[in-house]
Parts: C-alpha cells; sequence; structure tokens
C-alpha cells in the first residue's frame, strides 16, 4: 500500500500568521499508512490534536483512562495533547487516514466537550481524504477550506455521541428485525455494529443493555427459536431446519438447540407432534 506522509513544519516553529489569526492549523497528515498486528500497550503521547481514520483491516486502542478495545474497519480514533494511548493492528495491518493539528480552535473544542479522547464509528468513506486534498494547496482559501472541513467533521462526531438515547434504540430494533428476517445469515459483531453505525465498544454496550443478551447470545437464540417455530408448525425434517437457520452440521445445531431449549430437537419434535395427534 503507498503512503503518503507530509509535514509543512514542526509545531513548535510557530504556524503562518493568517492561520494564527484563525485559531486552528492542521500541520501534518498521513495517507494510507499501515500498521503491523502489536500486542495492546500504552507507549506514546502526541504533543498536537490526532484524529485517525482506519478505513480497512482491523486494530486495538488503550489509553490511559480506557481498557483495551477492539477498531474496525470505520472506525475513527481522536487523541488529544498529551494523552497516554496505544494502537496497533488486531489480528492483520490496518489502513488509515490521520491529519494532526493545533491551536486556540482546537483548544475550545477540547474544553467544550466536542473533541474526546476515544474512538468512533464513521464509515469506510475516506472522510479525511478531501480534507487533506486541500491542505496539499498552501494558498490561504485552501487552507481556510481545509480547517472548516474539519471543524464539521469533528461537530458531526460531537452530534453523533450525543444522539438521543431513542435513536440508538430505533437503529438496534432496526437490528433484531433484520436478524429475524434473515435466519440463516450469520451477523458478525462488527456487520452489527456497523448496521447501526456504532463502534464496536460502544454497540455492545448498547446491544446489552436493550436486550440484556450480548450479541453473539442474541443471534443464537433468534436461530434457535426461529428453528423451534418451524419444528412447531410443520413436518419439516430437523437438518432442513438447522440449514434454513444457517446450521450446516446437524449435530452442532442439535447441540445448540439443547443448550438453549433444554431439550434435542428431535424430542422437541417428538413431543409437539404426539400433542398434535391427542388434540
Amino acid at each position: 500500500m503507498s503512503k503518503d506522509f507530509w509535514v509543512s513544519s514542526s509545531p513548535k516553529q510557530g504556524e503562518p500568521d493568517f492561520l494564527k489569526d484563525y485559531g486552528l492549523w492542521i500541520f501534518a497528515w498521513q495517507c494510507n499508512y499501515s500498521a503491523l498486528p502489536s500486542p495492546p500497550q500504552i507507549h506514546r503521547y502526541l504533543e498536537f490534536y490526532s484524529i485517525s481514520h482506519m478505513y480497512e483491516g482491523s486494530g486495538w486502542f488503550i489509553g490511559e483512562d480506557s481498557p483495551v478495545v477492539e477498531m474496525t474497519a470505520g472506525d475513527v480514533l481522536l487523541i488529544k495533547p498529551f494523552y497516554n494511548n496505544g494502537c496497533g493492528g488486531l489480528n492483520d495491518n490496518y489502513i488509515e487516514d490521520s491529519i494532526s493539528f493545533f491551536g486556540p480552535v482546537a483548544d475550545f473544542m477540547a474544553r467544550s466537550g466536542i473533541f474526546v479522547n476515544g474512538v468512533q464509528h464513521l464509515g469506510k468513506s475516506r472522510r479525511l481524504l478531501p480534507i487533506i486534498e486541500l491542505c496539499r494547496n498552501p494558498t490561504k482559501e485552501s487552507q481556510y477550506r481545509a480547517n472548516m472541513l474539519l471543524q464539521q467533521l469533528l461537530m458531526e462526531l460531537f452530534l453523533q455521541r450525543n444522539q438521543p438515547v431513542s435513536e440508538h434504540r430505533q437503529k438496534i430494533e432496526e437490528l433484531l428485525n433484520s436478524i429475524k428476517d434473515t435466519p440463516a445469515h450469520w451477523w458478525t459483531v462488527n456487520e452489527m455494529a456497523d448496521f447501526c453505525n456504532l463502534s464496536i465498544s460502544q454497540f455492545r454496550r448498547i446491544f446489552q443493555k436493550q436486550t440484556g443478551m450480548r450479541p453473539k447470545e442474541y443471534l443464537l437464540e433468534s436461530k434457535i427459536k426461529y428453528a423451534a417455530n418451524l419444528l412447531s408448525f410443520s413436518e419439516i425434517r430437523i437438518q432442513a431446519v438447522a440449514e434454513i437457520v444457517g446450521f450446516m452440521d446437524p449435530f452442532h445445531f442439535s447441540r445448540v438447540f439443547k443448550k438453549i431449549m433444554k431439550v434435542s430437537p428431535r424430542k422437541y419434535a417428538l413431543y409437539l407432534k404426539l400433542k398434535r395427534s391427542t388434540k
């Protein structure tokens, strides 16, 4: 993967006068940066603000006041100056765009809670790239436009973090309906989080609060309840039922069914058949 890295000058050298008046200076960026897998550990702090967007791969993040957070494609990482943290690839490398900046406007956004440390979901579209393209042009107009786009993006992330709880609940409900409508599909946690436009950590927390179950537990129970419903109202063979709910191995299906329903699918089907015959 090709790399593009640029630094206009060190932050310590000071920003151009017109950006000093503006109050925000984007002084460095990276495109297509690839990080290899590494064990989670705090190993750095930055002397400036940083926003990085992982649009491919998977990774991790840990902060001085945060446990290890799993990152997936589409997540964005915000870091304030002098915040001890670490990040890296998870099972494979990750590819990111990033922007480094500072100034009184950035300090204001941090003090007001618009810019906070941590991970959010932004989507896989490379949202930092248009800002970086503007930064390549040294004209005053282009630099102003880049700053404005960056501030708009940070405000969008702020509003996303502070969405009403009802909007999160609605997205979770839409997801639950989609899970019911696609019984054969094995949803990954990444897919579920992406469907709800949430980071994995946000999604896990909100999903469990709303359903009382972890995502994978809910998925299995949904499949087994769908299978039990099929067995209740039809004479369909158990192996066919297993395939309808995504189990290619009927023995695996039987084990999971028994764990959730407390009885094997064969005994469950026989009981229902017997019950119908006595009516």
